[in-house]
């Protein structure tokens, strides 16, 4: 039988913190800290979770990270391109998602369906608070 893991608050804070670096724009376009959010998730990781993870997973997540870098350096000097930032970027970006799979595991989708659980009840009642009137601020200016 499966051992069953008591969901705590860390895990799915890690989980939010992964989808709030994955693309939201109040987080990695306007804030002071957005070129280095995703080391300090990277550093979050391993501070939270360092003793769970195995050096056979990291071996294998290095070899991957490798294989990319490899394939950046090979395109950036055949190419000419320009992109160098915007690769390394990439790599933290998916290193980081990687090492958040690997360290939950098979709960990782159970997790993250219920990140997103809590987030759509959050939006759906600052919804209604603005549908019967309620003015929200804007958190961020996104213009």
């Amino acid at each position: 039988m499966k051992e069953v893991r008591k969901t705590r608050f860390k895990d799915l804070l890690t989980i939010f913190l992964l989808m709030c670096i994955s693309g939201n724009p109040c987080v990695t376009q306007v804030s002071s800290f957005a070129d280095y959010i995703y080391l300090m998730m990277f550093g979050w990781l391993i501070v939270a979770y360092g003793k769970h993870l195995k050096f056979a997973v990291c071996k294998r997540i290095a070899l991957w990270t490798s294989f990319l870098m490899m394939v950046f350096v090979i395109q950036t000097y055949t190419l000419q391109s320009p992109f160098q930032l915007t690769s390394i970027n990439y790599l933290v970006k998916v290193t980081v998602a990687i090492f958040t799979a690997y360290i939950f595991g098979d709960r990782f989708p159970y997790l993250y369906l219920k990140v997103i659980t809590y987030l759509a009840a959050f939006s759906l009642g600052c919804f209604a608070l603005n549908f019967i009137g309620v003015e929200l601020p804007a958190l961020v200016d996104l213009e």
